[in-house]
């Protein structure tokens, strides 16, 4: 090729040469660039040859690395297949993006944890008369006359016992089973009426909110939940009204115990739900308040049946519409642990309850109205902020035990609430209840003979009214500022051995709430 290239240059010169009749100083300087010419088209063949061997290298080197990932690859397919099934779902889904809930994945696994909860600051002072419980009940206000009555001055008290921590996991397992759901809470709300340890070491006592277990697809053939939760029957959670005070407010229920539970969602916004609960009988007689674990009256309260529970709950954009409705097969009172064969006696009745619970946003959610009606025999501790303790009366420990009688106490009662955001994140709550009881005759005979207790007498509620208003300001998404005005009063059914008739409670109260 160089001597072609050779030859064609001393052709080109000579022919030069003669048509422009140039000198050999000039030849010999066009050669001189014809030879660099010549090397510069030598070296751009070497480099491309170059790499052409070495792109021929590089692709050998890619097909070899190729061929040792699919044999890495074939090898983990292996191995994983010889796991067993919940083991391989564990190991093909790590690698999704992160929960977005603010929950956290457990490495290398299908769960995620959640943490919340937050730390509540309450200072109360009541302007009269003197309660030392933490929150007003019906049952906790003193009455007008007599000891304890509202001649003590109210005080003022603190406390941060209401805080509140919780857990929930969640597990996806891939199967018929669908997500396995666990849920833990807490607070520090153990003690009831005895606060006594706050003078010593300033503690309180855990007390277990809810621990249950879920699982299920409630959109395909439901979801089964067991442990402690609220019960169906409670109304307190599903309302979106926000109280300061901790109390289970006038004409709702709080109740929450062990269950077994299963809801199916049949509609996008309709879900149905049953539940076995927790029975736990309080009957009241002269004497006092029997339950299941404390003998208060003229016998044991006793159950050998579970409580039914149900509910049909509708939810949307809209609000919320809650049918609830229990069923206490026995509520008894058991007296079999007498020395005496004579005054042994069990006597039972059966309770039953209806509520409704609603609430209805307007005003593209501005304006929100919350109501809680109710209505049974026998709802007694279901309606705990009413008329715990009084399920039933009996006139056991009063007459011959051949002659006792058990019978249920009516309850009616109502909850009217509303909450108006003044601005995104400030809110004005106002809400009033009304709750009313109906016993048995004997009862009044009772109370007019003087045969009951102090403590009876005193906390057999004819009628209850109860009013608050708050303003509930949030400078930040996780902190509440609020202020509230609570008022309770009573009325007896009958006049005590005092000649009271009654008694009322008011109190403001300022929180400051730390969420997280």
């Amino acid at each position: 090729m160089r001597k072609t290239i050779m030859a064609g240059a001393v052709m080109l010169a000579v022919s030069g040469a003669g048509a422009h009749a140039q000198s050999i100083d000039d030849l010999r300087r066009q050669m001189q660039l014809i030879q660099r010419r010549i090397n510069q088209l030598e070296a751009d063949q070497r480099r491309a040859e170059q790499g052409r061997v070495e792109a021929e290298a590089a692709a050998r080197r890619a097909q070899q690395e190729a061929e040792a990932a699919n044999a890495r690859a074939a090898r983990a397919e292996a191995s994983v297949a010889a796991l067993p099934a919940a083991t391989t779902q564990l190991a093909s889904t790590d690698t999704r993006p992160p929960p977005t809930d603010g929950s956290f994945r457990i490495p290398g696994t299908n769960t995620t944890v959640r943490l919340y909860g937050f730390a509540k600051l309450s200072m109360t002072g009541d302007i009269g008369p003197r309660n030392r419980s933490d929150v007003i009940t019906a049952q906790s206000i003193p009455l007008s006359h007599g000891a304890g009555g509202a001649v003590s001055p109210g005080d003022f008290a603190a406390t941060a016992r209401r805080s509140r921590f919780g857990v929930e996991t969640r597990t996806e397992t891939g199967s018929w089973v669908g997500e396995i759901h666990t849920h833990l809470e807490i607070d520090l709300a153990g003690q009831t009426n005895d606060l006594t340890t706050q003078a010593t070491s300033n503690s309180y006592t855990p007390r277990l909110r809810k621990f249950y277990g879920e699982f299920g697809q409630i959109d395909r053939w439901g979801s089964i939940l067991a442990g402690q939760n609220d019960s169906l029957w409670n109304d307190a959670g599903l309302l979106p009204f926000q109280w300061l005070s901790d109390w289970t407010y006038l004409g709702t229920s709080a109740v929450r115990q062990a269950q077994l539970r299963y809801s199916y969602r049949f509609a996008p916004q309709w879900t149905a739900s049953v539940a076995i609960e927790n029975s736990y009988s309080d009957v009241t007689t002269a004497s006092g308040v029997s339950y299941p674990d404390a003998n208060g009256g003229a016998g044991f309260g006793f159950s050998r049946t579970p409580d039914f529970t149900a509910r049909l709950l509708a939810q949307g954009d809209w609000g919320l519409a809650a049918l609830r409705g229990v069923l206490r097969p026995e509520i008894a009172i058991d007296n079999h642990g007498a020395a005496n064969p004579a005054d042994r006696y069990t006597r039972s009745t059966t309770g039953w309850g209806i509520g409704f619970t609603g609430a209805l946003n307007l005003f593209d959610k501005r304006l929100v109205l919350s109501t809680a009606l109710t209505y049974g025999d026998g709802i007694g501790r279901y309606l705990d902020s009413t008329s715990s303790g009084l399920s039933a009366v009996s006139t056991a420990g009063q007459v011959r035990t051949d002659q006792a009688r058990i019978d249920t106490v009516r309850v009616a009662s109502a909850m009217l609430g509303a909450t108006w955001f003044i601005l995104p994140n400030l809110k004005a709550n106002v809400s009033g209840g009304i709750a009313e009881l109906d016993y048995p005759d004997y009862v009044s005979r009772f109370l007019a003979s003087g045969s009951c207790s102090g403590s009876v007498c005193n906390t057999l509620n004819r009628r209850i009214y109860a009013g608050t208003a708050a303003l509930i300001w949030s400078p930040w998404r996780s902190i509440d500022l609020g202020i509230e005005y609570q008022h309770v009063e009573r009325v007896l059914l009958s006049r005590n051995a005092d000649g009271t008739r009654g008694g009322k409670a008011d109190r403001f109260q300022g929180s400051v709430i730390f969420r997280f």
